[in-house]
């Protein structure tokens, strides 16, 4: 019986593993405030370029 760990592909070289992980989204924390900036600018824009938008 092989000694995987359940839920992983086997037969990754150490080089994917460290793709892998390096390509995981940000935490939930990153993400919200990533987003909050993004409206936060969004509302800085006029009246009118929000209607046109």
């Amino acid at each position: 019986m092989d000694h995987e760990v359940e839920g992983k592909t086997p037969g990754l070289s150490a080089e994917e593993e460290r793709e892998i992980d390096e390509n995981q989204p940000p935490r939930a924390a990153v993400l919200h405030e990533t987003i909050r900036i993004q409206g936060d600018h969004e509302l800085e824009r006029s009246v009118a370029a929000l209607w046109w938008s």
